[in-house]
């Protein structure tokens, strides 16, 4: 009985430890991981002048696309659940300029 307890705390302390440390990594756009993709690259190589123009475009386009999402979210009628959504969305993009 010892051993099954044993096993089931270390196979629930292994399911905790490869979870994310990022509580929004699961709302990325593809557009958003473009963007660090290109910041991750940019880190490796910071004279790479084509993942300089690419992460420029990159970021008005996640930018867009999260602006976009907020004013559909400002449209809605929940009247609690959308302030969290939209901080979900702003904290995406200050990941992204930080």
């Amino acid at each position: 009985m010892y051993r099954v307890a044993q096993f089931y705390v270390c196979l629930l302390l292994f399911g905790w430890a490869c979870g994310t440390s990022n509580p929004v990594a699961n709302l990325y756009t593809n557009e958003d991981k473009t963007v660090f993709e290109l910041i991750e690259k940019l880190r490796k190589d910071p004279k790479d002048k084509n993942a300089q123009d690419e992460l420029s475009e990159a970021y008005h386009a996640a930018r867009n696309k999260r602006q976009e999402a907020i004013d559909e979210l400002k449209q809605s009628n929940a009247p609690g659940d959308k302030y969290i959504y939209i901080a979900n969305e702003l904290t995406v993009l200050q990941q992204m300029y930080v």
